[in-house]
This record gives C-alpha cells, sequence and structure tokens, in this order.
C-alpha cells in the first residue's frame, strides 16, 4: 500500500457493525465473507488506456444460458414443509406466500430469516416472489413493482421485470421497446429516483433474460427508451445480468481472461459507463476472490471509465465485510484510487439500506478531511434519491447520525439539499 492510501485510509478503530450478508449495487447475490487481504500489493496509478478500435460485440465459446420460460403458478408448497438444502422447494413456497398475502409479507419473512442456505439464496427467491407478484396484479408490472421493495439485493424488482416480457415476440426488437417502454411510466416509480432507477435497471435484467441472453438484441432494446438516463439504467441491469445471471450458468458474453469483456468494444451510448462499474463483479468472480485481480482490471480501464470501475470495486467490497474500518483495509489494495472504492463501499450501503447509517460510518474513517467531507456529500445526494423532496432527504442524513459519525452531519445534509 503506498503512504498516500495507508495515510487517507487510516482513522481511528474498527466500528463492529455486526455480520452484513449483502446485497451490491442493484442487484447482484453477494452473500459470505472474505476476510482482509494478508498483504497490500501496490498497484500502479491509473494510467490512460487507449479505446479499441476495432472489434465488437462478439459472443465467447461460454455455455448458452437458458431461462425459465413459464409464468409463476401457485401450489401447495410452503416455507414450513421444505428442507432448508431444498432451494427449489424454497423459492416455491415463499412465491406461494406472496401470491397468497402479498410480496411484502414474503419478502418480510426472507428479510427475517437466519439459515445461511436460506440466505444465500435470498436473491433468486425475492426473484420469484416478484413472479408471483405480477402473477396476483394480473400482469400489470407497475402495480406489482411498487408492491415491493429492495430487499435481497432488488431481486424483487428483478423478477417483476423478468416476468414482465412474458408473452412478448421477442424475435420482434419493436415489441420489446413498446413492453419496456410501458412498464416504468407508472407515476408511483416515477415518484423518487431510488424507485425509477430500480425499475430502468430491473428492466435490463430482464431484457437479457426475455431475450434468451442476446446482450446485442438486449442493449438495443434498452436503446429505444425515451431519455438518456433511462437507457443508462436499463444497460446496466443488461451488463449486470451479463457478468451475474440470474440462473447460475455463464454467458456467451464474457471472457475468461479479460475480464473488462464486453466493456472494451461498447460505445459509450451502449451503457459503457455502467460495464465498467459492473467490471470488479466479474473480476472478483472469475480470479477466484482476488482483490489484486480487480484492481489490475480497473487499472487497465480506459482512462475515463478508470474512476467508476475502482467505485465499482467498493460495490464488490461492501457485501463482503464486517465492519467499516475492513472496507477501508480492502479499498486500500486500489492504492492511489483507493478513495474511489470507499465512496463506491458507502453509496452501495445507501442503496442497500435506503439510509445513510453504515454509509457515514465508512466516511467517518476515511482520514483525509476533503476526502471525509466529499463522502459525506455523495452520501446525502445519494439519500435525495429514496425521497421525493430535498427536506426528507437532509431528515435522512439527521436520522443516520450515530455518535461516531455526528461530524459528518452538515456535509451529508449539504449534499442532501443541493
Amino acid at each position: 500500500m503506498s503512504r498516500r492510501a495507508s495515510s487517507l485510509l487510516t482513522r481511528g478503530g474498527s466500528l463492529g457493525s455486526g455480520l452484513l450478508v449483502a446485497a451490491l449495487f442493484g442487484g447482484l447475490l453477494a452473500v459470505g465473507l472474505i476476510g482482509g487481504p494478508t498483504s497490500s500489493p501496490s498497484v500502479p496509478t491509473p494510467a490512460p488506456t487507449a479505446s479499441p478500435t476495432s472489434g465488437g460485440l462478439v459472443p465467447s465459446a461460454i455455455a448458452d444460458v437458458h431461462p425459465p420460460d413459464s409464468p409463476f403458478a401457485p401450489d401447495a408448497t410452503t416455507i414450513a414443509s421444505c428442507a432448508v438444502s431444498d432451494t427449489e422447494c424454497l423459492i416455491q413456497g415463499y412465491a406461494n406466500l406472496a401470491y397468497a398475502d402479498g410480496p411484502k409479507a414474503a419478502i418480510a419473512t426472507l428479510a427475517a430469516e437466519t439459515r445461511e442456505p436460506v440466505i444465500f439464496a435470498c436473491h433468486q427467491i425475492s426473484h420469484r416472489i416478484g413472479a408471483a407478484a405480477i402473477a396476483a396484479n394480473g400482469d400489470r408490472a407497475g402495480a406489482a413493482f411498487v408492491a415491493g421493495d429492495s430487499t435481497c439485493a432488488s431481486g424483487y424488482y428483478h423478477g417483476v421485470l423478468q416476468h414482465a416480457f412474458l408473452g412478448v415476440d421477442l424475435g420482434n426488437l419493436d415489441e420489446i421497446g413498446r413492453r419496456a417502454g410501458e412498464i416504468c411510466t407508472d407515476p408511483q416509480i416515477q415518484a423518487t429516483g431510488y424507485l425509477a432507477f430500480q425499475c430502468g435497471h430491473g428492466l435490463g435484467h430482464g431484457l437479457l433474460i426475455a431475450t434468451g441472453y442476446d446482450l446485442p438484441m438486449a442493449i438495443e432494446a434498452c436503446g429505444a427508451l425515451p431519455n438518456a438516463l433511462e437507457r443508462e439504467w436499463c444497460a446496466s441491469g443488461v451488463h449486470m445480468e451479463n457478468f451475474t445471471p440470474s440462473y447460475g450458468r455463464q454467458t456467451a458474453w464474457v471472457d475468461a481472461v479479460d475480464f473488462r469483456y464486453p466493456c472494451t468494444v461498447l460505445r459509450p451510448d451502449q451503457g459503457k459507463a455502467s460495464c465498467y462499474n459492473l467490471v470488479p463483479i466479474r473480476a472478483i468472480e472469475g480470479s477466484n476472490q482476488r482483490w489484486e485481480a480487480v484492481a489490475d482490471a480497473c487499472v487497465r480501464a480506459e482512462v475515463d471509465y478508470q474512476a467508476t470501475c475502482f467505485e465499482g470495486m467498493g460495490l464488490q467490497v461492501q457485501g463482503r465485510i464486517r465492519s467499516p474500518q475492513e472496507a477501508l483495509d480492502l479499498c486500500a489494495i486500489a492504492g492511489t484510487a483507493a478513495q474511489r472504492c470507499v465512496d463506491g463501499v458507502a453509496l452501495s450501503f445507501v442503496n442497500r439500506d435506503a439510509n445513510g447509517r453504515e454509509a457515514l460510518r465508512v466516511c467517518a474513517l476515511v482520514a483525509d478531511s476533503p476526502a471525509r467531507e466529499a463522502c459525506s456529500m455523495s452520501v446525502g445526494s445519494a439519500l435525495r434519491t429514496v425521497v421525493t423532496t430535498p427536506a426528507a432527504a437532509v431528515a435522512l442524513c439527521d436520522d443516520s447520525l450515530l455518535p461516531e459519525t455526528a461530524s459528518e452531519r452538515d456535509a451529508c445534509r449539504r449534499g442532501a439539499d443541493r
């Protein structure tokens, strides 16, 4: 670790926050703990990398993914009747509960689970809860979408959006685009940036699944959405689903050696920034959990996308820590880009919790005063997206404060109110 990184990331002791069985930005199932590194190798300062001048989206020879093609059907299965190791039974049991009693009841039951195999499968389970909710709502995706929440990495949202495409002619791009344009227009969804993002992002997951993991087609469908922000959100869901398929098998659109692919061959309007933000997901899995490989992939990113890649490293770190200090220790592997990683950790906590408690704990440990203030302001700005008014976001800053984060309040409030 460089001296600069060491001084930036060392402030105070570790703050115990319990086991964080966490999900990453927008929907990656990331359960389990990876301890801090036994050493902190130096990572080079990010340097410019030329954009590709040739090539394009060409699938590799990796096995294709075959998503399920049927709507949810209730049966007599109950959660209590399932063995803890029987994931398929649990998926059906939770979905039956959602169909009968509503998704909030099922999500609350899932959130209270303490059995490790169930916790590990929570994203997959919540996908099916979403499928049950859309079936119970007469296939009205908007009504089903606003009935749930982001528990278990927003798997519920992804399940709703995935099943919203059942019955659509997947060989007809115009029909796919029309359906995509309808789904996220519900006024309740558009009331906050947080829900609007989750809908657009979940839409991308659903599009890639619905098209049989045809990445170019899914990206083209995202491109039919009415504004640039929605197109980027949608593309981010496509790229996350590509790197972490909901049904387990690797897609054809990754590379076993170059973890940056397909980001390296995308145009900016194909979600290139979102793709690079998600490269650490692919790198940590493809390298057998080596954080040095994640940092190396980000260093080799094109210069305009290195910062977002290191922020994405923070999103991965957030799902594998017990305490804020452990997050800073892992981010130190990023060397001179460590603060970008730390910012990603903080923002991921906001996305996971829709509050700033753990996020401000991360910011409070940053030694460098301007960086600490910038981190706290970013938390405030992120909180602004989960509520409808700046005043409500400021109140979230105040509600999030713990004794050890009191000095971060004003910066958080400034970020929330701008």
